[in-house]
Parts: C-alpha cells; structure tokens; sequence
C-alpha cells in the first residue's frame, strides 16, 4: 500500500506496537496524521507543534501518541477523548526518539542535544535527566519490567540506565558506527542493539558482556524487533529483511523487500509489518511470517504483500535447539515500580525549564474522518498482560540448494557501470563483484599469495572477502591450505552475487525514477530527487552520463551537485573519487571564470532581479569550492593518477583567484 502522507516531505513514522493494524506520520507541515493500514484515507489529523516533527510514538494501548518536535517540545494525544492531554518542554533540540514506560504514566525522550528525559505524564514534569551520551540519542526503549531504560547514540555506544537508581548501569561499546535502533527480549536477560555498521549484537544483562554478533551482510540496519514468542529477531536493512538467532549465531531467512530505508516494524497476528516513507509517499509492507524461517515451512520467501515485489531464497543453516538458562524478566506490581520511579522527584534538578504549554494546548486542533473507523481502531483496552510468553526450544532442518541452477540465474548483462553500488554496502557489494577471482585464487593459491604486495584500490581491505576461518591466520603471517568444499565454495559465490543482483536491482530501479523525472519535469528536480535517494551509486550514474556532454550544465546544476561530488572525492571507492574529479574538472574549465566575474564585479546601477540570481548562485559554489580546495590540497601529494588528477585540480582552482 503506498499513500501520500503530508502536504510536505514526511519527516518520521510508527507502527502501533500492540496491534498492528495503527500507523502515525509526522510531517515538515507540523502535523501527525493516523492511518489504518490498509486504508489510504487519513483517520485523524493532530496540530499544534509549532515546528516539524521528528519523531512519534503510540502508547502501548495505542491509545495514546506522543510527538517530538524539531524544537525540543513533546505533545500528547488520547485518541479516545480526542484531545491533547499534555504538552512537555525542557530538550534544548529537536526529539529523535520516544518510548513509553510498559505501565503507561512514565515516558523517556531523547534529543540531539544528547540528553535522555523521563517524563511524569500526569505531573507534567521531568523527573529525571539522564546526562551520558555526548551526541544525538537515535533510540530508547524500556525493559519489559519497566526498571531498565537502553539507548543508542550517534557516537556508536548503547547505553543501559536504572531508572530507580537514577544512574547508568552499564556502557557497550563494541558499534563502529551509530546504533539506530535497541530492544530487549520478551522474556531473557537480553538485549540487541542494530547499529549502520551493518551488524545486530546481543548483550547479556547480567554479566553485561556481548554474547554474539551477526556479520555485515545486507548493510546498516535500522530497525529490529524479537518475535513475541522471542525465537528469532527481525533485522530491517535497507531493501532486505533478515531473521536471525544467537547462541549461536545463525540466520534462519532472508527476504529481499526493496523497500528502501524502513522506518518501522510491528508483527500483527501471523504478519511482520513495516512502515517507510519517501518525500511526501508513505509505503507499508506485509510480510506473511508462515513462509519465513523459521515459523514456516516455506524454504523459498515469495511472500511480500507490495508492488514490484523480488523473493529470494533464504539462507538459513542448520538451527541448534536450546533451552536458556539465563534469567526472565520479572513484570513486578505496578504500584512498586510507580514508588521507585516517584522517588526521583526529590531529584529532579529541572523545575525551570519543565513544563507544560498550556496556550499550545488551546490553539491545538485535531481533525477527524470517517469517525466510526477511529472509535473502533483506538477503542479503549487498559489490560495489562505482565506474563512473559513461554520459552520454546527452535528446531529447523537445514536448507538444500541447486547451485548450478542459482548461477544459471545471474545475468548482469541488462545493467553495468564501472563503479561499486552502495545501495546495501560498499565492501559487501564490491565483494559480490569481485567474488568468482577472489575466491578462486584465494582457494587455488592462497599459499603462494602476497597481500602486503598487493596494488589494493583505494579503501577496500582483501582480508575482509576470505573466509572467515582463514583472516585471522592470513593475518598472523601463515597461510595454510583452506579446507573449504566444492560446495562451501560455491555457496559463498552466490551469496556474493544474490547481494549484486539486490543491489543493481534496486540501482535501476532509482535510475528509472530519475530518467522519468528528468522526461516528464525538468533537470533540477530530477537531480533533487538523486540526492534525496542518499545513494552514491545513483550520484555516480547520473555524473557518468551529464559529464559527457559539457553543454547540458548550467550554474543550477553546479549548485546542485557541488556538494554531492565533494562527497564523492572523499569516497573510500576509487571509482567514486574518479567520477567526482571528472565533474569537478568540468565545472572549474567551464564555470570558473563565469563564478569568478560574478563576485569580483562592481554593482550595478538599478535593480537586476537577474545578476542578483546569479550572483547567489555563483557565491553559493565558489563557498563550496573553497571547501572542496581545501580537500584537494592535502591530497595532491598522493601517487598514481588520482594524486595527478588531484594536482590538475590544484592548478584549475587558481583561475578563481
């Protein structure tokens, strides 16, 4: 299902964890809107932020919805009396993530000022400021006992704090790259946390120490979410959705959606739902969980509920049944966890700057339609189920595959560049690219084979294409015979090529969008439209062509695309940093000195509507080109041709001195 959400770009979006069946958008127009999924038609419109919203979040009886603002302030909605009960101020920024407390009263708010808030929902207040984190706070979520609060940050850590105590319990560390998403286990002492480093890592709650980790196979992750019966955790990457177990580590499924950048998951009844948006376009997707490893019985995932659909088999290996010993939540009385959390009011150090809005709340508006669907969908629903579901052992048998028939599969020929897509992620991809001569010389020949002699493209590391049992022994100096089957082998080929075939996929599919923008509106939008994509294979493709033909470029372009091919030459792909000095190349031979006469020359007399045009723009990609010659500067004493082309670069710049 695929709807237009706001009258401006759609900013965040949640699925109704309870149901499944609820979904709130918020939007630049300062709205959020609720949707029935399934329905394309807008249930109930809420007002009153005065700026964007950053993120939304329904109660856990979706009987209410909480949103953040891009200035700091928090609003509160109860969808049965159809008003806003709260508003809640004291965040220096805007609001990046929400979560209700299990019991309903208590809420905690992260921000980019860094700053984690638990809020009193009925006082009004701020109980407690959580000061930890030293960037953007990205995620939160409460234990399911309500005692515990975990949260992700921009700096790559997840956070662990007490909420009676008032204190940070315990700090992992082991994310390279921003955690996106955290969530506890329905029933054990664990907790995941998905990071854009591609990786899901589970934590053990009472030792604090990382009990595994799943590998960088389908790129960043941005959210996950355990089966309610806690067998198995859903990982949404970028156009893929995985199915992973620990203890150890294995992946039961995966699914290729091409759903882009997904925003949310829920499971309602049999079915993973999930919730992503582009610009003004919301798209939901059904995923049918009686065909997905292990809850099926399905090895193939033909299963997705959406236009444009792709299904690939699963790779899922052999699962290894267990019964855990580690510890249960506890789900205490509700009046006990009320008295700790009420303790931290003699703490509370933020009377001043807490609050609550009342004139906000007078000039707020809430606009309703098709009322009868509205009372049914938030019908009020106070019962509160404190029982952890039981813990059942998994069994699966294991997965056969035609590998002959799979690489009859792989035709590339419809679609080529000379550069490494990064739609999934870039060593996976240029791992599946590279996949038949890697593996075959590292299988034939690994003995006699010289990596520190070796010519590596810029940024990409060969150790990281071995098998994993062998890295750690090439690294040590010695390199012994692998013990890898014709089969084993075989199975790593097509992996690499299924995540190629995804990737270019997926590639053409934005190509197509852009061609069609270009056709039907006119250059600018087209290339807005690129760059909104936040894909550098895209970026690549579309310079690969225009660099072509000199003619086609105006000033418009140059201010559009300077800051995309600045990004490209500081690419850890050689390829991408090729393209980038090409286009560079083209706007300083051919614009230099048209930006150079626009901010050198003298006023003119009267009013010219047109030179003041050109002027901003020629002074908005002169301000980029200092930046980007400053770059080219501390880079053109690199050898081999991007160090020449690096100092062709330098001596261009001087036509705009």
């Amino acid at each position: 299902m695929r709807f237009v959400a706001h009258n401006g770009p759609c900013t965040c979006l949640a699925l109704g964890q309870k149901s499944g069946r609820v979904l709130a958008t918020g939007g630049d127009d300062k709205k959020v809107n609720l949707w029935a999924i399934g329905k394309p038609t807008i249930l109930m419109s809420l007002s009153g932020h005065t700026t964007a919203i950053e993120c939304v979040k329904f109660g856990h009886n979706e009987d209410l919805v909480c949103a953040g603002s891009a200035a700091g302030a928090l609003k509160i909605w109860d969808l049965e009396s159809v008003k806003l009960v709260r508003t809640l101020t004291g965040h220096r920024s805007a609001v990046k993530s929400i979560d209700f407390h299990p019991y309903g009263d208590f809420l905690a708010s992260g921000s980019v000022d860094s700053n984690i808030k638990l809020w009193d929902i009925r006082k009004k207040g701020c109980m407690y400021t959580y000061k930890g984190h030293v960037k953007d706070v990205y995620c939160l979520k409460f234990s399911p006992d309500g005692r515990w609060l975990a949260s992700g940050g921009d700096e790559g850590s997840v956070k662990l704090w007490d909420l009676p105590a008032g204190k940070l319990l315990a700090e992992l560390k082991e994310h390279s790259a921003p955690v996106t998403d955290v969530c506890f286990h329905p029933n054990e002492f664990l907790l995941s946390s998905a990071s854009l480093d591609g990786t899901v890592k589970f934590w053990d709650l009472e030792t604090f120490q990382q009990v595994s980790t799943t590998t960088n196979d389908a790129g960043p992750i941005r959210k996950i979410l355990y089966h309610p019966d806690g067998k198995a955790i859903f990982s949404a990457a970028r156009d893929v959705l995985k199915v992973y177990g620990w203890e150890p580590t294995r992946t039961y499924d995966t699914v290729v959606m091409g759903w882009g950048k997904v925003n949310d998951i829920a499971i309602s009844d049999n079915s993973l739902v999930s919730g992503t948006f582009s610009l003004t376009n919301v798209s939901v997707y059904i995923v049918d969980l009686n065909k997905v490893q292990p809850f099926g019985t399905s090895s193939i995932s033909s299963i997705i509920n959406s236009p444009s659909s792709l299904s690939k088999p699963n790779y899922c290996r052999e699962s290894v049944s267990r019964q855990s010993t580690r510890k249960n939540f506890f789900h205490g009385n509700c009046s006990t966890t009320h008295s700790q959390l009420e303790s931290l009011e003699s703490n509370r150090s933020e009377e001043t700057e807490t609050g609550s809005d009342e004139q906000g709340e007078e000039l707020s508006s809430i606009d309703i339609n098709q009322i009868y669907d509205t009372k049914e969908i938030f019908a009020p629903s106070r019962e509160l189920c404190r029982t952890p579901p039981p813990v059942t052992p998994i069994a699966q048998s294991p997965l056969s595959m035609d590998s002959t028939q799979k690489l009859n599969e792989l035709n590339l020929s419809s679609f080529s560049s000379s550069s490494p897509s990064s739609s999934l992620n870039g060593n996976r991809i240029a791992s599946g690219m590279c996949s038949i001569e890697s593996l075959t010389s590292t299988i034939g020949a690994l003995s006699t084979l010289d990596l520190e002699a070796r010519d590596r493209p810029a940024g990409l590391d060969l150790d990281d294409f071995l098998p994993k049992h062998l890295q750690d022994t090439v690294r040590l100096g010695y390199h012994p015979q692998p013990e890898m089957s014709e089969s084993e082998a075989m199975q790593a080929i097509i992996r690499g090529h299924k995540s190629v075939l995804t990737a270019l996929a997926h590639r053409r599919k934005n190509l197509q969008i852009i061609l069609a923008m270009w056709s039907t509106k006119d250059a600018r939008s087209a290339l807005e439209q690129a760059i909104n994509m936040e894909d550098q294979s895209v970026i690549v493709d579309i310079l690969n062509v225009i660099t072509l033909k000199p003619v086609s470029w105006t000033l418009d372009i140059c201010q559009i695309l300077i800051q995309p091919i600045y990004d490209l030459l500081q690419s850890r792909y050689e390829s991408y940093m090729t393209v980038g000095c090409s286009a560079l190349k083209l706007i300083l031979k051919n614009f230099g000195s048209t930006i150079k006469s626009n901010i050198t020359a003298p006023p003119g007399i009267g009013v010219d509507i047109s030179r003041e045009e050109r002027y901003h723009k020629c002074m908005g990609v002169y301000n980029h080109l200092l930046n980007v010659r400053a770059f080219i500067l501390k880079r053109q004493t690199l050898q081999g041709k991007l160090g020449r082309t690096f100092r062709e670069l330098s001596i261009l710049f001087q036509n705009l001195e």
